[in-house]
């Protein structure tokens, strides 16, 4: 039978028992696991979960604490932030040369896009998706926003998009 360690969250091959009390590395909590148990273990380590072993030998499996939303979801925030600087950047440059050129319509488009942009993350459906702590929601409702936008703008700035929206 295989041994488990709670403290090293570590397994111990049965067939090498004597090999790993000799080398000194077996630690003082590992214990007899049977076949069965090992399963069970092997899958709370996978999820996260804490392992232990009462006085009366039985294994307990303590589910993980569950990650804030806000936690998970800050990488990808950043990552939208990120592109938004991007493509307002761009815009930037279209709008400057469009004020320069006289074209005041894609300079007023240029002001409302830009605005768009700045309230991407505001966008009811980007919204519920963090009310509902759906991260593959919130990514999708972020990804139709800027195709959305994208859509509406003229086409002497749709390129500015062209990252992001496909």
């Amino acid at each position: 039978m295989n041994k488990f360690s709670p403290s090293t969250r570590g397994f111990y091959d049965a067939l090498l028992v004597e090999d790993y009390i000799a080398a000194g590395v077996l630690p003082a909590d590992a214990t007899d696991v049977s076949p069965e148990d090992e399963q069970i273990i092997r899958e709370a380590l996978v999820r996260g979960d804490a392992v232990s072993i009462d006085i009366h030998g039985a294994w307990t499996v303590t589910p993980a604490p569950r990650v804030p939303f806000a936690e998970l979801s800050a990488p990808f925030l950043a990552e939208v932030r990120t592109t938004r600087e991007f493509i307002l950047n761009r815009l930037a440059g279209i709008g400057m040369a469009a004020m320069i050129d006289g074209d005041t319509a894609t300079a007023g488009a240029i002001a409302q896009i830009r605005q768009r942009l700045l309230d991407i993350t505001e966008a009811p459906s980007v919204l519920a998706a963090i009310a509902a702590e759906n991260l593959g929601g919130l990514e999708e409702a972020v990804k139709l926003r800027y195709k959305e936008i994208a859509a509406a703008v003229p086409l002497a700035v749709r390129n500015a998009f062209n990252q992001v929206s496909q």
